[in-house]
């Protein structure tokens, strides 16, 4: 009888740890899906970039060009790839497309620009003053600059800005 009560309590285990595995699974599931979902809205967001009406912004703002956008989308990859998505998309004065992520007061930002140019900041708190340099546009260069940001906004990450 004391066996089949151990034996019960056993099978009782390996239910609850093939639960708790279950959760962690479907817990792992719903945060690459609520990425990926994060990242489809992102897209969008880029695509919509495109269709700005000249001045709409009252400061004769102009549609960031194809060449942007793509190299934007290609910083969106790069972000994809570590599972990360930015907080936001946005166009700026000057046709350029910046891709921002922000954790706290900290801010971290790549910036694609007309000429092809892409420039990496971060910063610590709002009133502090910005890292900024300039990255490379190759796809390798933007895996290890968004690597790079990712580390900078870390929790724990007690190095800052300096990083």
């Amino acid at each position: 009888m004391t066996d089949s009560v151990d034996n019960a309590g056993v099978a009782d285990l390996a239910i609850s740890r093939r639960q708790r595995s279950a959760r962690s699974v479907g817990s792992a599931g719903r945060r690459r899906s609520r990425a990926a979902s994060d990242f489809g809205r992102l897209r969008q967001a880029l695509a919509a970039l495109a269709h700005i009406a000249p001045g709409a912004d009252g400061y004769g703002t102009l549609a960031p060009t194809a060449e942007v956008r793509d190299l934007a989308a290609r910083v969106l990859d790069a972000a994809e790839q570590r599972g990360d998505p930015p907080a936001e998309v946005v166009a700026t004065a000057d046709e350029t497309v910046v891709v921002r992520w922000l954790v706290g007061a900290r801010r971290a930002e790549i910036e694609c620009y007309p000429a092809g140019e892409v420039v990496a900041l971060c910063c610590v708190h709002p009133a502090a003053e910005p890292v900024i340099w300039e990255a490379p546009a190759t796809d390798a260069g933007l895996r290890e600059t968004v690597g790079m940001l990712l580390t900078f906004l870390a929790p724990g990450d007690t190095a800052g800005a300096a990083a």
